[in-house]
């Protein structure tokens, strides 16, 4: 009869939506504990899936070293200045970026999890390290290497002699914008493009 048609059909569907749920439980269950980061997950365009934190970490180190160089050439009028980026400290944070990616879908809450794992794995995900550096040492370098500017800037002094105080005239020259060529120092560091080309010094009369 058409009511136990209806029936069966009820318990077959019944049937298929526990195996779903089922399927879908030891799947997450699984990307909960697993040591492995999930598919579609990239870090500064490595692709770092279905690998360990370890493996992540020296795998990433090890292409970033391939492609960065250790200095950035700086010019000014016909004149060349090498600032060497171990001088200034400056490193990427790998292991926070493998961190944040071996966590992507595993915060334990099962709607906000699958999504994510579900949009990364169709979408991918790029993530970008975060640089670090010494913020005074690239300060002080770049103040070394406007002193020996061809036409550098010559600020106004003073100095007591026999007891009289002495003034001395500044001298119009350039002077580098610091701030300025810092932010583009550390772009070009950011995005590797500091192997390919030149960094032509910012200066003010």
């Amino acid at each position: 009869s058409r009511s136990n048609i209806v029936l069966v059909f009820i318990i077959l569907l019944a049937i298929v939506i526990g195996i779903i749920i089922a399927l879908l439980s030891m799947f997450y269950s699984n990307q909960q504990t697993t040591d492995k980061i999930q598919p579609g997950v990239f870090i500064k365009g490595i692709n770092v899936s279905g690998l360990t934190k370890k493996e992540a970490i020296e795998l990433v180190n090890s292409e970033l070293d391939k492609q960065m160089n250790d200095h950035i050439e700086l010019t000014y009028k016909n004149n060349n200045y090498y600032v060497e980026v171990e001088q200034i400290g400056a490193k990427f944070d790998i292991e926070a970026s493998v961190d944040y990616a071996f966590n992507i879908a595993k915060s334990g809450d099962f709607i906000k999890d699958m999504n994510q794992y579900i949009s990364v794995l169709m979408t991918n995900i790029e993530i970008e390290p975060k640089l670090t550096y010494n913020d005074a040492q690239l300060t002080n370098y770049l103040k070394t290497i406007e002193s020996y500017l061809p036409d550098q800037l010559v600020q106004h002094g003073y100095y007591i002699e026999d007891g009289n105080l002495i003034v001395t005239n500044g001298i119009n020259g350039a002077g580098i914008e610091i701030e300025e060529l810092k932010k583009t120092i550390i772009a070009a560091i950011q995005d590797i493009s500091y192997s390919k080309t030149y960094i032509s010094i910012p200066t003010y009369v």
